[in-house]
């Protein structure tokens, strides 16, 4: 089995595509272009564009570059015959629209992280779409009927945590026997409502301590707004920040913490309806996760209780309530990942769609 990947941005901090890529290196060779990572996995072969240093250029210089790594990106394509091409991101409208003209006999497997025009473009042009959120696979699949789809969540399989990652006794001697809540993610004060959640964090201090394991993609300006407002309310010694960590190993927090929290504005049809990934990261810890009461993840709390729970995002004291509803009456149950499938069984399932196709 032969698979080549395209992904402008680096799949390092997406478990599901590594874990995609881990095994389909064991059933065969696969080819991964980026413009960089720092990645390792045995039997893939890692082509960088360019070097670390990308995101740290002129924005002139970083829109150079992308060109370069698309023309690069288009030309390896015309070379391989008879591949599986996977993406796991909508490349760019050009690329989506040039992948129509040029794909001949490859197949092209999309992974789709959100439901949005981008990516119902991206995905006219494949033959397989990989969902991470049951919600959006039945939303694309409305869309898209005459595509195979499939539900791939966010769990991660046999889990292997490395020791150096643990950290339950830094995390265990900072909580100093408080409810351990943990934010992972974008830092965004305002689409996130970190500011929010802080200001519940100063009512509840004494009780409760806040983790947070920042997008290792996290823009100098919002961090320093975080880290205002830590100051102008003196939580300096209930708010943690741990390292971004390399996915699977940031599983390594997930695990000791007690609540996760992920709560953001929801302007469009994706943040309505669907969760957000890092729902089934907690969830096969047995944890609890907190999230905003919008209708799709209302259905969830209802279906999944004891799991979910969702607040008013707006609303520190409804956050608040929250915390102390999701601490009180959380379920020592992962019925919500249960429900997901065999991760071992999907592979075999994905694997045998392509060996249907043909492609070798």
């Amino acid at each position: 089995m032969g698979i080549v990947v395209f992904s402008k941005r680096d799949i390092v901090t997406h478990p599901l595509s590594i874990s995609l890529l881990e095994n389909w290196s064991k059933e065969g060779h696969v080819d991964y272009f980026t413009i960089h990572t720092e990645l390792i996995i045995e039997n893939c072969s890692i082509h960088r564009i360019t070097n670390k240093k990308y995101l740290k250029h002129k924005r002139v210089k970083r829109y150079l570059m992308t060109i370069f790594f698309y023309f690069k990106m288009l030309y390896k394509i015309f070379l391989f015959k008879n591949k599986n091409i996977y993406v796991p991101f909508s490349n760019g409208v050009v690329v989506d629209k040039i992948l129509k003209y040029i794909k001949g006999n490859n197949l092209i497997i999309f992974h789709s992280f959100e439901y949005n025009e981008s990516n119902l473009r991206a995905s006219k042009t494949a033959d397989i779409i990989i969902h991470s959120e049951i919600t959006r696979l039945k939303l694309t699949s409305f869309k898209m009927p005459n595509k195979e789809h499939f539900y791939f969540p966010n769990v991660t399989g046999d889990i292997k945590l490395l020791k150096e990652y643990s950290n339950a006794d830094v995390l265990c001697k900072f909580a100093d026997g408080r409810i351990k809540l943990l934010y992972q993610g974008l830092i965004n004060v305002e689409k996130r409502c970190l500011k929010e959640i802080l200001e519940a964090l100063k009512e509840i201090e004494k009780s409760t301590c806040l983790i947070i394991m920042p997008a290792f993609f996290t823009h100098s300006t919002e961090l320093s707004k975080l880290k205002n407002i830590i100051k102008e309310l003196k939580l300096k010694d209930s708010v943690l920040f741990v390292p971004s960590i390399k996915s699977p190993d940031h599983l390594g927090i997930v695990e000791h913490i007690d609540i996760g929290i992920g709560l953001y504005k929801s302007n469009s049809i994706n943040q309505y309806f669907a969760a957000p990934n890092r729902l089934y990261e907690i969830n096969q810890f047995k944890k609890p996760l907190i999230l905003p009461d919008s209708v799709g993840l209302k259905l969830l709390e209802y279906e999944f209780k004891g799991e979910i729970f969702c607040c008013n995002p707006n609303s520190s004291s409804s956050i608040i309530s929250t915390i102390k509803r999701a601490n009180e009456n959380k379920t020592e149950t992962k019925m919500l990942t249960q429900k997901s499938g065999n991760f071992k069984n999907y592979f075999e399932e994905l694997n045998f769609i392509i060996e249907h196709f043909n492609i070798h």
